[in-house]
């Protein structure tokens, strides 16, 4: 599964073994 935090800048990221990663983004303007 899959979850953007409030502010959009964070991703978390679950796996079936239990693993949970978080990715950072840079808030960036796309035009």
């Amino acid at each position: 599964s899959v979850s953007f935090s409030p502010d959009g800048n964070t991703l978390a990221s679950g796996s079936d073994d239990g693993t949970v990663l978080l990715w950072e983004f840079e808030p960036t303007l796309v035009e």
